[in-house]
């Protein structure tokens, strides 16, 4: 299995954690799904499940996800499933049972509310084109300065929007390259 070889060669390299998909295009059942990442869990790097239905074709549900979470190495989820009401289903089901179960925002708008209801920050898109602000609205949620993380997510909302005027990530790699700053 090719992603056994990559999350290897992550570990090998002295990475932190794996960022690991699940499977697109064959579209597997849940218990495919958790195949897939009780072997990857397997190789010894901390894993974190990226949930991006958008891409994969595929939304982990909270259900699934929790069972997941009890598979060892596994450390988080991007959560990228567009849907605030999931966001807070795995707070509530999984993260309240295991503290150190990060849940991640996997959408760049989606920050603040994700932060609101008890998760952890963000691995974000716009970071790679406006770090500072990104980092000054992760960091204010999560430090409870709610006044001025709403201040910095509503300034920051066209960006966000503007993400995907030609698909994300290309409109993101199309800014950085053509960027003067």
């Amino acid at each position: 299995m090719q992603l056994l070889a990559y999350c290897e060669r992550a570990k090998a390299a002295g990475a932190d954690a794996a960022l690991v998909v699940t499977p697109y295009y064959n579209k597997p059942s849940k218990e495919g799904i958790y195949q897939h990442f009780a072997a990857v869990s397997k190789v010894g790097i901390p894993i974190i499940v990226y949930n991006i239905a958008g891409r994969t074709g595929l939304n982990i549900p909270t259900d699934l996800l929790a069972r997941i979470a009890e598979l060892p190495n596994i450390a988080g989820v991007k959560e990228a499933s567009g849907s605030v009401a999931q966001m807070m289903e795995v707070i509530g089901q999984i993260k309240n049972k295991k503290p150190e179960f990060a849940v991640l925002s996997g959408d760049d708008g989606l920050t603040l509310p994700l932060i609101a209801a008890g998760g952890d920050g963000i691995i974000s898109v716009a970071s790679n084109m406006i770090p500072a602000l990104m980092h000054e609205l992760a960091d204010s949620a999560l430090n409870g300065d709610f006044k001025k993380a709403r201040e910095i997510h509503y300034r920051l909302a066209p960006f966000f929007k503007a993400e995907f005027c030609d698909g994300n990530p290309s409109s993101i790699k199309y800014a950085i390259e053509t960027s003067t700053c």
